[in-house]
């Protein structure tokens, strides 16, 4: 079986983008180079986001949405209304939005 590795980053720093790991330890060596997805590079692309049907795409939005709102109660609860009327709006039932809260939380 052969494996990937994949970072996902949700951080706020623009800039920080580890693309590697490594370390020495008793005359070993391990590196590992990965590929990343930077969430806040997504902020450009809240259009297509939206239009999107893939619950990831939701799941990117309600990340950014947690980002811009940090120490805002009210703002963040209107995102989260928002997220969910977007979600009953592309199809998905109750207890599917309830799920995806339960991994977003």
């Amino acid at each position: 079986m052969k494996l990937v590795s994949l970072a996902v980053l949700g951080d706020k720093q623009a800039t920080w983008r580890p693309n590697n790991y490594g370390y020495k330890l008793g005359g070993c060596k391990l590196k590992l180079k990965f590929p990343i997805v930077k969430l806040l590079d997504y902020q450009a692309k809240w259009q297509d986001l939206e239009k999107n049907t893939n619950p990831f795409a939701i799941m990117i939005m309600a990340h950014l949405t947690t980002l811009m709102t940090q120490g805002k109660p009210p703002m963040r609860q209107q995102g989260k209304w928002d997220v969910v009327r977007k979600l009953l709006e592309k199809g998905y039932h109750q207890e599917d939005i309830r799920k995806l809260f339960r991994l977003l939380d």
